[in-house]
């Protein structure tokens, strides 16, 4: 998933130079054309959105949550799939660089590899379904919380591992 974003960002930067380069006479080209690989960055990342099962139980920690998930002979999502959740309803999503109004997430990938972005919320669309009242835990544990993506408001937060209150369990296939 990693390797995705990496390929995507150096796809939008060289498309973004290379063209500029060669298209743009004016600045408003040029933002023109910003605007246009923009839009089909955006189209890129919704294509690797991974496909969650539905809420497969609730009430749960994240201890019970892994344990469904392996039973199932899948795994849970971790913080930048549950991010790319988000971002699919409505919310700004995942920056690779920081930006104002973005909050530093400090994750790991389905290897167990680093994987650092930054994420925001805003303009989310709460989905009027169950999904939008619950917490939803993440794979990524540091000492005694998880990632988990809050349901209401999109927002990615860290739940202690034990918690029951609220919390649910979707895996990936």
């Amino acid at each position: 998933m990693k390797k995705t974003f990496l390929g995507l960002a150096i796809l939008g930067f060289f498309a973004t130079n290379v063209q500029a380069k060669e298209v743009c006479n004016t600045i408003k080209e040029c933002q023109n054309l910003k605007t246009k690989v923009n839009e089909r960055l955006a189209e890129l990342q919704k294509d690797v959105t991974p496909e969650l099962t539905e809420i497969l139980e609730t009430n749960v920690s994240w201890f019970k949550a892994k344990e469904i998930c392996q039973d199932e002979g899948m795994r849970l999502p971790t913080p930048r799939e549950l991010a790319l959740v988000s971002q699919r309803l409505g919310a700004q999503g995942i920056s690779e660089t920081q930006k104002d109004g973005y909050e530093l997430i400090k994750a790991k990938d389905s290897e167990g590899n680093l994987d650092y972005f930054y994420f925001n919320s805003k303009g989310y669309n709460r989905p009027a379904t169950v999904h939008g009242h619950y917490f939803i835990w993440s794979s990524t544990v540091h000492s005694i919380y998880a990632y988990s993506l809050d349901g209401v408001y999109g927002n990615i937060y860290n739940s202690v591992l034990n918690n029951t209150l609220a919390t649910a369990v979707r895996c990936v296939r």
